[in-house]
């Protein structure tokens, strides 16, 4: 049910507002301790993997956002959704746990800041539904 709450959000939530430094730096080091976090998880290692890989990439897009842009940001989750399409199964099988919730959360407010890439949207609400019909 997550999933299809994710891709709901998706469908329906954009904001053109553009975000301070200091939201960028907050959002960096809340990545940063979820890394940290998910790290020191007794959890199955496979799905820590894709957990950590997941949220790494959120934060270096948000680390060299001078640099790259809200490009990086797509690029981003493009490399986040190919992950999750490769590995199905793991999701699958942990679907109920929090450390999930809590990297669904973190790509809530991910998006969140790149949320005028229109092409984004796009690319992530189809992923999403493509994965609701995988996942179930």
């Amino acid at each position: 049910m997550r999933l299809q709450d994710a891709a709901d959000w998706l469908d329906v939530y954009r904001t053109e507002e553009v975000a301070t430094q200091q939201e960028l730096d907050e959002l960096v080091r809340s990545m940063a301790d979820l890394h940290g976090e998910i790290s020191a998880a007794d959890i199955n290692e496979e799905f820590k993997r894709l957990l950590l890989d997941m949220v790494e990439a959120m934060r270096r897009a948000l680390a060299e956002y001078q640099v790259s842009g809200q490009s990086g940001v797509a690029d981003a989750m493009g490399d986040i959704m190919a992950r999750i399409l490769s590995r199905p199964d793991v999701l699958k099988k942990n679907a109920a746990s929090p450390w999930l919730d809590k990297v669904i959360d973190a790509g809530k407010k991910f998006i969140k800041f790149g949320a005028d890439i229109k092409d984004t949207y796009e690319v992530i609400g189809g992923s999403a539904k493509f994965l609701l019909e995988h996942l179930k």
